[in-house]
């Protein structure tokens, strides 16, 4: 079904169409996966499309955190986005939470400019031991 979008295992092919990438027109993207139990989380990875001329940018900066209750949280990783970004967790967690950060918009000069960009991923991929 849709929600498992982003974690079906297929990558986003270049160049892209729509069928791959699953796009959000807004600032700040919250994504909470639920592991039904306790798992051993090596590391974490996204991958975010680049395509400035259809207003599609990689985020700022993407923050990950992890929790045994789903109700207190923290934070392992602040990230500098990049088109694949990745983490290291290295934690055991229930819950997985991933927020990504874009621009406030578009900077001038640029396609869109002033517009909030879009944020396009592909997949995330998580390793366990």
């Amino acid at each position: 079904g849709n929600s498992l979008t982003l974690v079906d295992g297929v990558q986003g092919k270049l160049p892209w169409n729509g069928a791959e990438w699953v796009g959000f027109d807004t600032n700040r993207i919250v994504l909470e996966i639920d592991f039904l139990t306790l798992k051993k989380l090596s590391t974490v990875s996204i991958g975010f499309l680049d395509d400035l001329s259809s207003w599609i940018h990689v985020p700022e900066k993407v923050n990950f955190r992890i929790s045994s209750d789903g109700k207190k949280w923290e934070k392992v990783s602040t990230i500098s986005a990049q088109t694949l970004t990745r983490s290291p967790i290295n934690r055991e967690a229930r819950y997985l939470r991933i927020e990504i950060h874009s621009q406030k918009s578009i900077p001038n000069g640029l396609p869109g400019a002033g517009h909030v960009p879009w944020t396009f991923l592909d997949e995330i991929m998580l390793e366990m031991e």
